[in-house]
């Protein structure tokens, strides 16, 4: 009897073996600063609960990285995740990162286009998705979670002084000074007019090319070269800004020291992510643009994308996952349950998400991507940028060489013969013209029989292919033409 029972539960738990080794592992690494605010094992705890109740044979297995496990990751997790990406091809399946990286993972991951529904991507296409999560035409992954940047307003403040909230900067400076000068009048002077949110981090870049979009013609309008008039202003505005509502030392302020003043209260104006808590004094609005109605906001938030050098098998397992991780269904949930931001739009139509956060202000969210696509290492771009600009802003330099030193960064010089551009293009074209011009009559000489005893140390033949080779050599200067010579 105890035998036969024996042999029952033995078969039993191999059966289970069985099942349990048919199931596909698929290994996910993802990095966050705070273990306790992360939401990656959330979701992934998540979906192997869906994988159970719905016989799905997939099993997620993830590596977090923190501060608490792995200082050296988090000093650069770029750079970790491409080296993972390189040298171990392998040993993960799906990738979460930051938005950032799109362009400099586009090789190592699949284009979703070939693994995904079509209605599924269409959810993202028709939002800032189709920027963070693309390069060059290629759907490198989808958002788990975006993040955007909102104006904190003291609404005890400036209902004290009966004033509004701005909607210009001119607006934001003229209100800051006026209830700062009375506030200090009473004793307050800690108080913080404007943080800005300018420190030796990758937030600076992000505030000043918000500053810059916001200063675009109209909100459809696209972002301002940093030779324009409106990069220009917009720069000399944020130097007005910090002398009249801060000081060098607040704009250096990093986020840690930020979040401690949204808790405490002790600003007038904010600029930080929407955070889903508080000091319930503050009023979250767009940020102020120069125009009323045109604004700007940083995008942040967490990519997920599958590697390029797994199996089909594993590519499409995780395609599952991956669909899961951005379907309408989990979006919502991480909307209305952890109050994060999804990259969907239609998601802030749903009554049940507006009854819990600002459908609208969302809404009018004007995003602005950052520029990782300029460049193959888009750290050594972003630290470049802000030094350049913390010449300006905490420096001596004016706007004008600082955006020419950072439009320099990326931009590949040719020569025009355009007048506008340069005199020198054409003085050097018609030179060069001139001389081949010469080389080529000079041919006429060597067939001259009166001349021909100064050229019979050489072939004639010889000769053509010298002067050839002149006029090869100068040809080479045509290269350097951009599309002036067109």
């Amino acid at each position: 009897m105890y035998m036969k029972l024996i042999i029952y539960l033995i078969l039993l738990f191999h059966i289970f073996l069985e099942k349990k080794c048919n199931c596909t592992n698929l290994n996910v690494v993802a990095f966050s600063y705070t273990e306790s605010t992360q939401v990656f094992t959330v979701v992934v705890n998540k979906f192997n609960e869906y994988a159970r109740k719905n016989n799905i044979d997939i099993n997620l297995k993830i590596e977090l990285y923190t501060e608490n496990n792995s200082t050296s990751v988090v000093d650069d997790f770029g750079s970790t995740i491409e080296l993972l990406l390189k040298k171990n091809k392998n040993k993960y399946d799906l990738y979460f990162y930051d938005n950032m990286y799109s362009p400099r993972y586009s090789s190592y991951l699949v284009d979703l286009r070939d693994w995904l529904p079509e209605e599924h991507i269409a959810m993202y296409s028709s939002g800032i998705a189709s920027e963070s999560c693309t390069y060059k035409g290629k759907w490198v992954g989808l958002p788990l979670t975006t993040e955007y940047v909102v104006l904190y307003s003291n609404t005890g403040l400036l209902n004290k002084y009966e004033k509004e909230i701005p909607k210009t900067w001119d607006e934001l400076i003229e209100t800051g000074k006026f209830i700062l000068e009375n506030e200090r009048k009473n004793g307050n002077i800690d108080l913080i007019g404007y943080n800005g949110l300018f420190p030796e981090q990758e937030a600076a870049i992000m505030s000043a090319r918000e500053f810059i979009y916001s200063f675009r013609k109209t909100k459809d309008s696209p972002y301002p070269k940093y030779t324009d008039q409106e990069a220009i202003d917009a720069l000399n505005k944020i130097k007005e800004v910090k002398n009249a509502l801060s000081s060098d030392e607040i704009f250096k302020m990093n986020e840690v020291n930020t979040v401690i003043n949204l808790f405490s209260g002790n600003a007038l104006f904010l600029r930080f992510f929407d955070l889903p808590i508080a000091n319930p004094v503050y009023n979250k609005t767009i940020l102020v643009g120069n125009k009323e109605g045109v604004s700007a906001s940083s995008l942040g938030g967490s990519n997920i994308g599958i590697n390029r050098a797994i199996s089909n098998t594993k590519k499409k397992d995780a395609a599952k996952v991956l669909e899961f991780f951005t379907s309408f269904e989990t979006q919502k949930y991480l909307v209305t349950k952890h109050f994060l931001a999804s990259g969907i739009k239609s998601l802030y139509d749903d009554e049940d998400v507006c009854k819990i956060v600002n459908c609208e202000l969302i809404k009018n969210i004007q995003f602005i991507a950052r520029p990782s696509s300029l460049t193959n290492n888009y750290n050594e771009y972003s630290t470049t940028f802000r030094n350049y600009l913390y010449e300006f802003l905490y420096g001596d330099k004016n706007a004008e060489e600082v955006l020419k030193k950072i439009n320099d960064i990326t931009k590949i010089y040719k020569i025009s013969i355009k007048l506008s551009h340069s005199s020198s293009g054409l003085i050097i074209f018609i030179i060069n013209i001139s001389t081949i011009i010469i080389l080529l009559l000079s041919l006429i000489f060597i067939f001259i029989e009166k001349y021909k005893k100064y050229f019979k140390f050489y072939s004639k033949d010889l000769w053509i292919i010298i002067f050839v080779g002149f006029i090869l050599n100068l040809c080479f200067i045509f290269l350097d033409y951009g599309e002036g010579l067109h």
